[in-house]
């Protein structure tokens, strides 16, 4: 059978974090590195959102056929960024803790638990030339699901209701005792939405 789905990590994660959620989900999934991250070696470019969505876009034109895409936290800001220049990569896409909104305090905060310079870097330039807004997400084709969690200490839920507002075709969903380490979220939750949204529901 063939893959159905492209899982997507987050900033400084990596592919094999999704091994128990794979096997959870029960039929054929994909699961990349970015560039930098896990098995995929590191460049002299800075990271940004485009480098990863050039990478990305890559990626897919190599399978036989678009993939929906389940990304998780920034895994999601990059899926959605592509599916702004190439909806006809990305048939569905269902994120699940991706910050759309960041501002200076939101660097800050992350920067006070962790010093990784590239990472911060990225961070720094969503907060001060934000590539996905609202008005920008009035733009989008494909359908799209927002999943956050309830007690996620990084998205808030306000914000990811303003950018789903904004999405036509969008759905959304708050995932209970759900926190933002993919290692907190319940996968049972996690596998339903991924499950109904990009398996069952793709014609």
């Amino acid at each position: 059978m063939k893959p159905q789905i492209l899982i997507l990590h987050g900033a400084l994660g990596s592919a094999s974090q999704f091994q128990q959620f794979q096997q959870q989900l029960g039929f054929p999934t994909l699961a990349m590195d970015f560039i930098g991250h896990g098995q995929e070696p590191d460049g002299d470019s800075p990271w940004s959102i485009q480098l990863f969505a050039d990478q990305l876009e890559r990626y897919i034109e190599s399978m036989p056929e678009p993939l929906s895409i389940f990304g998780y936290s920034m895994g999601g800001y990059v899926a959605l960024w592509l599916s702004l220049r190439r909806p006809d990569l990305v048939p569905r896409l269902l994120t699940l803790g991706t910050k759309l909104d960041w501002q200076q305090a939101d660097v800050d905060k992350a920067a006070e638990k962790m010093s990784h310079a590239k990472t911060l870097e990225l961070m720094q330039g969503l907060a001060s030339t934000p590539l996905l807004t609202p008005e920008v997400m009035s733009t989008v084709t494909i359908p799209v699901r927002y999943c956050v969690g309830d007690r996620d200490s990084m998205v808030r839920i306000d914000e990811t209701q303003r950018f789903y507002r904004a999405t036509p075709n969008a759905e959304f969903a708050v995932l209970p005792n759900t926190r933002h380490p993919f290692e907190r979220v319940p996968l049972h939750e996690i596998s339903w939405h991924v499950s109904q949204f990009l398996v069952t529901a793709t014609p």
